[in-house]
């Protein structure tokens, strides 16, 4: 989820915004790219939606000639439904209004709005950024089943009720989400604009759906990206480790920068094969890897530790010559990261700073099975879960006795 920290009373503030009557505005030129902006709101991160849409309309005019933002927000209101505006280098309009609130994790309606998105505005190529909370792989349901506590969704959630106070809601988990995306022309890259995106299990299981992941494995604060010191590089080719040094400086405290990363998804084959020879190295059955005292990028409502850095983990329980073979397939998969200090987070995290393991930080998270997560308390049963996910088989857990 995205750490919710004081409050900020900001109007909405659309800069020269106009909206048209015409609810389905048609453009038949093609632009260079199209930028989707999904902001999935409706929650108790709805305060945000203000702040992060007039920074995306304040930054227009870094929006290069003959490109579009497309920004789709759902966020609670009792008097206004879903909307998507269209932010360009002449200002900012809204380009439909939807007749009626809907769940915004449903991925069939998921689907829709970014289909009317690619059809009314076709693009060269497209990128994609998921604003909302998350908590990265984590899986209980999807948002067709019963509305239950949202503490560990994957994306989302959507409260369907317009209560700021509610905590509970339906999401969409990423496996779910990457079939759904995978009906559309790869994107160019998506941009987790939520927590804990960047773990290598949602990784994978986008690596047909985009050819590059920018994002960190940590929280980020409510107010997300600074959309005023990015756009330009929201539109640039090739230019990721831009946009996450620009959000990762955006956030610094005493020197200390939020945690981001950049994943090249054309690589992860080649990693998922390392991951897994690199693991056949550790002598035991079924394989208990030690990670204690390492870095880590969240906890579950049990104080249980999840999403250790991934780095970190093959660093600790391999020798040196294969951590090193490992270590050039990492390098190429995740070709940027920045950030090893503390970071804000809501959770009752104490290790907060890399400060002392500097040569572990990787940036991106990997869960491993282990005896300590059988308890099945809350229906955290992760040794279970995790199979639901490719990277699953393609590291080969189950030959490790998982």
């Amino acid at each position: 989820m995205k750490y919710l920290t004081t409050f900020f009373a900001l109007a909405l503030i659309l800069l020269g915004c106009s909206r048209d009557d015409d609810d389905d505005i048609k453009t038949d030129e093609q632009s260079r790219r199209t930028v989707i902006v999904y902001i999935n709101g409706e929650n108790n991160l709805s305060r945000y939606v203000s702040l992060s849409v007039s920074s995306i309309v304040s930054a227009c005019k870094d929006i290069p000639e003959g490109c579009n933002m497309l920004v789709f927000v759902d966020q609670r209101s009792t008097t206004e439904t879903p909307y998507i505006m269209r932010v360009n280098s002449e200002g900012s309009q809204v380009v439909k209004q939807y007749d009626e609130d809907f769940i915004a994790t449903d991925p069939a309606k998921m689907r829709d709005v970014i289909s009317w998105i690619e059809t009314n505005y076709p693009a060269d190529n497209y990128g994609l950024i998921l604003w909302g909370h998350s908590t990265g792989w984590n899986i209980r349901s999807d948002t067709t089943s019963t509305v239950v506590a949202a503490r560990r969704c994957a994306y989302g959630w959507d409260s369907g009720d317009n209560l700021a106070s509610s905590k509970s809601g339906k999401w969409i988990n990423y496996d779910t989400m990457a079939r759904m995306l995978s009906g559309f022309p790869k994107f160019q890259y998506i941009l987790f604009d939520c927590c804990n995106g960047q773990c290598v299990e949602v990784a994978y299981e986008f690596r047909d759906v985009a050819s590059w992941l920018v994002g960190s494995a940590a929280e980020i604060p409510g107010q997300g990206c600074p959309y005023k010191k990015v756009m330009k590089h929201l539109f640039a080719d090739a230019d990721y480790a831009a946009i996450a040094d620009s959000i990762s400086s955006n956030y610094v405290d005493d020197g200390d920068t939020l945690p981001m990363s950049v994943v090249r998804t054309d690589r992860l084959v080649q990693l998922a094969a390392a991951t897994r020879q690199a693991l056949q190295s550790v002598n035991s059955y079924p394989i208990e890897l030690s990670v204690d005292s390492l870095p880590y990028y969240c906890v579950d409502s049990l104080k249980r530790r999840i999403q250790y850095d991934m780095n970190a983990i093959v660093r600790r329980n391999c020798d040196a010559n294969v951590y090193a073979q490992w270590k050039q397939s990492f390098d190429e998969a995740v070709p940027y990261r920045k950030g090893t200090g503390r970071w804000p987070t809501a959770y009752a995290i104490v290790f907060k700073s890399f400060a002392d393991f500097k040569s572990d930080y990787g940036g991106v998270s990997m869960y491993v099975p282990s005896s300590y997560y059988e308890t099945s308390i809350d229906n955290l049963q992760y040794n279970q879960l995790i199979k639901r996910y490719d990277w699953y088989d393609a590291v080969g857990w189950s030959a490790f006795g998982w």
